[in-house]
């Protein structure tokens, strides 16, 4: 008989008693109810035997997960105030204060009062008078990177410096998307209002200032609510949805433990509760006619709920205990599970379950039975499938139901046979990623679709329970902040961009700012999306830590300001998504970000257009429309992956110079808004469908930092521009090799007119001693970016070359005056004959690389414009190895080649950095077989999935045993046997009496994710 202590012990192993605390004898014998009551040996007896007759259990509801705790952080370290003075200078600017006069407290208070008169408020509350002209002021939201951020210039190891500082980073982005200044609330501030023939209708109340906005239904949710209002009319009730500041309310006291705000996690866990899942892709409730669709496609009734499903997975996985019991099982099972799918024509699908045979499809109209199908698009095609592949996961860790089986879940029943009539969720995952591993995205470089995209791709590579998913995923990234490293500078990028061309986005300068450069010259932002930037900044400011962009602060008349120093205007949502992923970037590849001299580079990427990607086509309900087939450029509609064009960028420290790339067709298939007949019914469908085209940009230098002058980071207009901004017709802005750029016009901004007229200043008597060239000196102190410029204009043709004095390692060897000779002796001969249209000229730089171009100015038929400048060939100096390794510049039939990224095979990527202390070692990215993706590391190291290199356990499984999550096996032994060398063995709770044994030549890894493994039960 074993003593009290041991049958305690064995109960407690096999779960059928709690594994910690004490517990009495009396409890004991209430528990299992002896007869006799009291005897101590009946009680004994009884535990032994059913501790006898238990089985091995194994298996939780919790998710197998769990989340990294950062170093706590001090909250007044990112809380700078704005002052007082910069406040009151912004409202004089804009003549909301009498200009030239001193103003007291109590005038500020009399001109504008803290809250809504309504409202009671402690007097003269200067927290919520600061809060309130702020407001007014129109200052946005901010991360404050104060003690976030590396020194601009001369860190010894910037990689391991931006990796030490990343938490603070993120911290600040919590800091900044919870606004413990402001507080947190759950509901938004609404007010509603009867519309006649409508009824009544919510407006968005200002929490600053009280004020209704004019607009019906817009943005009813502000930057303090946990939960944002979707008003559909009369069509579907008004919902709830949570917001990012949830998730970053939950992180809070991760990276803020001290703080007072210690009921975030309760009041998160009363949101959830009250919220109610959305509609997710496209379209919202009731968009089902032709006309709805070519009247309201990406206006009203809009879906996008799957773009919150993105932060609802972070929070389900990373911070599921910090929930109720109830707000959780109603997070997975309602919010995550319930995403529904509205597909015009078709039936509803969710983001659980399976994958319906038509996965592209947005849905599909029949006006006058003329059948017009609608593609999704990319970034709601996978956000989609991410959420329902991971909420699979989690519910069939609650009722093992075949149809969240990710693996098998294409299957249907038919004469009693289980067959495959459509993509697993697992296999359709696959295909996508490795899609983008061989030819990119159709959706490329989108704003503000990158950032839908990455957050789908984090979560799968922190989330995923398939090994080949979750590798996949994680290769993918790799890729992307590869591409992302080598097309920006100090995190800015001015690319070509497919989706949304529209607004900020393609901002260009006006007639008046620019009265004789013609239209098409770029003025986006390059560091605020609000201003049209990249939507990647942000992201990577938290990721690879390199914002000396930030470093001093921005003033913008439309509010997208950076009000302090080292800030970033944000609420912190995105970067905080970011943040709280698992992903981090490899150290060769963060070396290119953060390393200033070793950003060295050319590179091309080559999108072809790819036939056999089709999608989920219209196998099931017939062909096509013949619309979407001459539209798409594909013979079957839908296919994403649609144009031929590139991207070309050259780098050196001090600069970088990108091609503007060239038009592209839509990147779903449009139908009903192009069609011709119902084009001209409803046009303003064809206008908001513009958005998708795929635009050409300037090709465009952009210095390093401020080496140009004093804020000239922030805008296009401050870039040296080539060519023009395009959205259709033939035109190949792809003038750019390494050190020289050029195209059919030019604008020069204000520092580079100042640079040349300080040069011709120095020779006044003699301006054209070196022809039709023209110079600048910017030459940067030691250790600091700096440049030289020579600038050959004919008319409008321009061609340009750069020198880079950072990289000339005697500061300098090569003075200005030799620069300035150095250029007319190589390249007399083509200021003496000038740019001709159309035809073939060299041009020999300071680096030895003679180059071949064209550019060319056509006027086409129809108006449509026929320009563009290319570079024709390359001959490299036996000098500027890194410049011609991967050969960017002759050969155009890869997808990537260069001096950093190169394709070598189907969907296979290799990343190499040639600096120290890398020198030439490569990441490689293999996923020439989709199921068996492979990494191999700059050490070295492979990682491979797929081929058992990774299986489960579950104790208690009584299924089919393959390994897999779904189908686990249920013994050590057997999964020791079968996982291949050096994999991994991944148990879920459970207990078993098993001991296993292992084959002494094979190396394994045991891993309980979430821990509560007992084997070698007695």
């Amino acid at each position: 008989m074993p003593t009290l202590r041991q049958a305690v012990k064995r109960l407690r192993d096999r779960w059928l008693l709690p594994t910690s605390g004490t517990v009495s004898v009396r409890d004991l014998d209430q528990r299992f109810q002896p007869v006799p009551s009291g005897s101590m040996r009946l009680l004994l007896l009884k535990m032994k035997t059913l501790a006898d007759a238990a089985v091995p259990v194994g298996g939780s509801t919790d998710p197998y997960y769990r989340r990294f705790k950062p170093a706590p952080q001090v909250e007044s370290d990112f809380v700078r105030v704005i002052s007082w003075k910069q406040v009151v200078k912004r409202l004089r600017d804009q003549q909301k204060l009498p200009s030239g006069e001193t103003i007291s407290v109590k005038e500020l208070f009399q001109n504008f009062q803290p809250v809504p008169p309504s409202q009671p408020v402690p007097p003269r509350s200067m927290r919520l008078l600061r809060l309130k002209i702020l407001a007014i002021a129109g200052l946005s939201s901010y991360i404050d990177l104060t003690n976030a951020h590396m020194n601009p210039y001369g860190v010894a190891d910037p990689v391991n410096e931006a990796n030490r500082l990343f938490g603070k980073r993120v911290a600040a982005a919590v800091h900044a998307a919870v606004g413990p200044q402001r507080g947190v609330r759950i509901y938004p501030n609404v007010k509603w209002i009867a519309i006649p023939l409508l009824g009544n209708a919510p407006f968005q109340v200002d929490d600053d200032t009280g004020g209704v906005s004019k607009i019906l239904g817009d943005h009813l949710f502000s930057d303090i609510d946990l939960l944002e209002m979707k008003f559909y009319r009369d069509i579907a009730p008004t919902i709830y949805i949570p917001t990012t500041k949830c998730l970053a309310a939950l992180a809070y006291l991760d990276y803020f433990p001290h703080s007072s705000l210690n009921d975030l996690p309760t009041t998160v866990s009363q949101a959830i509760l009250a919220a109610q899942p959305g509609w997710c892709g496209t379209f919202g409730p009731g968009v089902d006619s032709a006309t709805d669709v070519a009247e309201l496609f990406g206006d009203l009734l809009e879906g996008n709920y799957d773009m919150s499903e993105m932060h609802l997975l972070q929070i389900a996985y990373g911070y599921y205990k910090e929930l109720s019991h109830e707000a959780r099982e109603w997070l997975i099972t309602g919010l995550l599970a319930g995403g529904t799918i509205h597909r015009p024509r078709v039936d509803d699908t969710f983001t659980s379950g399976g994958t319906p045979s038509d996965w592209s499809r947005a849905g599909f109209v029949s006006p006058a039975g003329y059948h017009i199908r609608i593609g999704e698009t990319e970034n709601h095609i996978l956000m989609i499938l991410t959420a329902r592949y991971l909420t699979n996961q989690l519910l069939y860790q609650r009722d093992h139901d075949p149809i969240h089986d990710n693996r098998r879940n294409g299957n249907d029943t038919i004469l009693g046979q289980s067959v495959q009539t459509r993509p697993h969720c697992t296999e359709l995952l696959l295909g996508l990623l490795r899609g983008i591993l061989r030819d990119d995205f159709a959706e490329y470089n989108a704003k503000p679709y990158q950032h839908e995209t990455r957050t789908a791709l984090l979560n799968l590579c922190s989330y995923a329970y398939d090994h080949e998913v979750r590798l996949a995923a994680r290769m993918v990234l790799d890729y992307l902040s590869a591409h992302i490293a080598v097309s920006s500078n100090d995190l800015r990028r001015m690319v070509p961009f497919r989706r949304r061309n529209e607004g900020p986005n393609v901002t260009q300068l006006t007639q008046i700012q620019a009265p004789d450069e013609g239209p098409g010259v770029m003025n986006v932002g390059l560091l605020e999306w609000q201003l049209g930037a990249d939507p990647m900044t942000e992201h990577f400011a938290i990721q690879a830590g390199n914002t000396r962009a930030y470093e001093n602060p921005y003033e913008d008349p439309q509010g997208a300001d950076r009000p302090l120093a080292w800030s970033i205007s944000s609420g912190g949502g995105d970067s905080t998504m970011e943040g709280l992923s698992d992903y981090r970037l490899p150290p060769l590849i963060h070396d290119l970000f953060v390393n200033d001299l070793n950003r060295r580079f050319f590179q091309r990427l080559h999108r072809f257009i790819r036939y056999d990607e089709i999608e989920g086509t219209d196998a099931v309900d017939g062909p096509v429309s013949e619309v979407g087939r001459l539209v798409t450029g594909s013979p079957v509609g839908g296919c994403g992956r649609n144009v031929d064009n590139m991207e070309i960028y050259a780098s050196s420290p001090s600069y970088l110079i990108t091609a503007g790339g060239a038009p592209a067709t839509y990147a779903v298939d449009p139908g009903p808004v192009v069609d011709p007949v119902l084009a001209q019914v409803f046009p303003k469908g064809k206008r908001k469908n513009a958005q998708q085209l795929g635009v050409a940009v300037t090709t465009s230098f952009m210095p390093t930092g401020q080496s140009a002058g004093n804020d000239t980071q922030n805008y296009a207009k401050d870039l040296i521009q080539f060519s023009s901004f395009a959205q259709e017709g033939s035109v190949e802005n792809y003038g750019v090799a390494p050190d020289f750029a050029c195209g059919h016009r030019v604008h020069l901004p204000n520092w580079c007119k100042q640079a040349i007229a300080d040069d011709l200043a120095q020779r006044p008597n003699d301006p054209f001693l070196y022809g039709k060239f023209e110079f600048v000196n910017k030459q940067g102190a030691h250790g600091r970016p700096g440049f030289y410029l020579a600038i050959l204009r004919d008319g409008d043709f321009t061609a340009m070359e750069a020198f880079d004095t950072w990289l000339d390692p005697s500061m300098p060897s090569v003075t200005f005056e030799q620069f300035k000779s150095g250029v007319w002796e190589r390249n007399r001969h083509l200021s003496e004959s000038g740019l001709k249209n159309n035809v073939e000229a060299e041009y020999t730089t300071q680096n030895g690389t003679h180059l071949h171009f064209v550019i060319w100015n056509i006027v086409g038929a129809l108006g449509l414009a026929l320009y563009g400048a290319k570079i024709t060939r390359i001959e490299y100096d036996a000098g500027g190895h890194l410049d011609s390794i991967g050969d960017a510049g002759n050969d155009t039939t890869k997808f990537l080649n260069g001096t950093i990224l190169n394709s070598t095979g189907e969907a296979k990527v290799e990343i190499t950095n040639h600096c120290p202390p890398f020198l030439g070692s490569k990441i490689t990215l293999d996923m020439s077989d989709q199921w068996r993706p492979r990494r191999t590391s700059e050490t070295g190291e492979v990682e491979e999935a797929g081929s058992n290199h990774e299986v489960w356990i579950d104790f208690g499984w009584t299924g089919p045993r393959e390994g897999d999550f779904f189908h686990p096996f249920n013994s050590i032994t057997a999964a020791a046997a079968a996982v291949a060398n050096g994999g991994v063995i991944k148990i879920m709770p459970g207990w078993t009496t098993e001991k296993p044994s292992f084959q002494s030549n094979k190396r394994i890894r045991l891993v309980a994710p979430i821990g509560g493994v007992t084997f070698g039960v007695r």
